[in-house]
């Protein structure tokens, strides 16, 4: 059986959705470090550790500056 269209669709717009939630995640990151925000105080605001942060952002960060 072949799922409607708009059913479809709707995973499509999803998987954008993500793209852009994590687009503006690395984003507010950046922004965070660009204003002296530490790496543990990042961490906190994501429920992880300090290292966990660090290793998910800051090549990314170091890529936008």
């Amino acid at each position: 059986m072949t799922a409607p269209r708009a059913v479809m669709a709707s995973i499509s717009d999803a998987q954008i959705d993500l793209e852009d939630a994590r687009n503006v995640l690395l984003q507010r990151v950046a922004a965070a470090r660009s204003a002296g925000a530490a790496w543990a105080a990042i961490g906190d605001e994501l429920g992880v550790t300090r290292q966990s942060a660090h290793e998910r952002f800051a090549r990314q960060v170091r890529e936008l500056e």
